[in-house]
C-alpha cells in the first residue's frame, strides 16, 4: 500500500530532478516520511527507473510518472479499511510498547528493553 503514497512518489520525484542527490539520501527520506513501512522492494521498480535513465532526466521523468500513475490508479480499487489500517496500526504499536515498558520496569524483560524492529524481526525469524 506505500507505494500508494503521493508524498511518498514526490520524495522519488525530487530524486529524479536532483533535488535529492543521492539514493542513501532518498531512501533516508522515505524512511522518515514512511516509517516501519518502508521497503526497498516495494520501491525497486522505481529506484531503476532513475538509475537506469543514465542521468537523462526525461527518461527518468517518463518512466517514474508512469510508474507512479499506475501506482496510484491502483490505489483508487484499495477498500477504504485497508487505508484506515495504518491509524490502527500506530494505535497497536503504542499499546505494544506500552505494554513492553511494563514488563521492563517490573523485571520480566532481561537486560535492553527491545524495540518494535527487534520484536517484529524475531517473529519473522521463527516462521
Amino acid at each position: 500500500i506505500v507505494i500508494h503514497d503521493p508524498t511518498a512518489w514526490s520524495i522519488i520525484l525530487n530524486f529524479v530532478h536532483d533535488k535529492i542527490k543521492s539514493l542513501p539520501e532518498v531512501e533516508d527520506s522515505l524512511c522518515t516520511h514512511l516509517e516501519a513501512s518502508f521497503g526497498f522492494p516495494q520501491w525497486k521498480k522505481a529506484f531503476n527507473a532513475v538509475l537506469g535513465a543514465k542521468g537523462d532526466m526525461s527518461t527518468a521523468i517518463t518512466a517514474v510518472t508512469k510508474l507512479q500513475k499506475n501506482a496510484l490508479a491502483k490505489s483508487r480499487n484499495i477498500p477504504v479499511p485497508a487505508l484506515v489500517a495504518l491509524s490502527k496500526l500506530k494505535h497497536v504499536e503504542s499499546e505494544l510498547m506500552q505494554a513492553v515498558d511494563t514488563l521492563h520496569d517490573q523485571k520480566h524483560i532481561c537486560g535492553t528493553r527491545p524495540i518494535l524492529k527487534d520484536l517484529l524481526n524475531s517473529i519473522a525469524e521463527m516462521e
